[in-house]
């Protein structure tokens, strides 16, 4: 499958994945995973099938951005809501089989105030609570925008007129479950030992000041997923390879 992952801070966003693509019977091969969707200051990254009405997604992703920019579709959530209708008429059954999940986030304009918005389109609805499994998926496409109208008006500490003044990160990520719950718990762990370095002023380690600090860090994480499964006897390289990247800083 994959492992995808979209990060938010005052810094800007981070798009990445893993480059890995795995079938049944087939030699893995690495394919494209993360696109940028430049006009908008936007990128997305997607899992699951690698096909849209039988064409390879780093034909028909780079295919449909481009129409797009031609139509001056303006907005994230116009370009979103497109790409759902477009799928929900070209995934083919078995396409839907594999499932489709893509992420996708940059900048937008509410009301003259700029801030990141992510929308998310899929056609599994559910999450198992106790094996972290995937669930219900069907042949529908649903789409959410889970930062700017959730997760940051959820969050009362924020300034939402003057984010980028605050620390805060949010990491939304998808792909084949046995990654992503790895990436789950090595997230956590490695965020209480890096705090615990950083905090240490003898040792003179600092915690990230910029996107690409960010960058690093994110890198090393999809990495050590990508060592977990090479040392795997049941999954093969279903999550590996050189990990690729968008980055958008935050607009000035």
């Amino acid at each position: 499958m994959s492992l995808i992952l979209t990060h938010i801070n005052r810094f800007g966003i981070i798009h990445a994945s893993d480059s890995n693509l795995s079938a049944p019977g087939q030699d893995v091969i690495e394919g494209k995973k993360v696109f940028a969707i430049e006009y908008l200051n936007a990128g997305l990254s997607l899992a699951g099938t690698y096909s849209v009405d039988g064409t390879d997604m780093n034909i028909w992703m780079e295919e449909f951005i481009e129409a797009q920019r031609v139509a001056e579709v303006s907005t994230l959530k116009q370009f979103s809501e497109i790409l759902q209708q477009r799928l929900q008429s070209s995934l083919r059954g078995n396409e839907f089989l594999l499932g489709c999940m893509i992420q996708i986030s940059g900048y937008s304009e509410t009301n003259g105030v700029t801030h990141p918005e992510l929308w998310f389109l899929r056609n599994i609805h559910a999450i198992n609570s106790e094996t972290g499994q995937y669930e219900n998926s069907d042949e529908t496409i649903a789409i959410s925008e889970d930062f700017a109208t959730r997760d940051l008006l959820l969050n009362t500490t924020i300034d939402r007129y003057n984010f980028r003044e605050h620390e805060f990160d949010y990491s939304y990520f998808n792909g084949f479950a046995p990654g992503r719950i790895s990436y789950h718990y090595l997230t956590r762990s490695l965020d209480l030992f890096f705090n615990y370095v950083w905090s240490n002023e003898i040792w003179k380690f600092r915690p990230p000041s910029n996107l690409n600090d960010y960058k690093l860090l994110i890198n090393s994480y999809i990495s050590t997923i990508d060592t977990l499964f090479q040392l795997s006897d049941e999954y093969g390289r279903r999550i590996g390879g050189k990990p690729q990247f968008h980055l958008i800083p935050a607009p000035i």
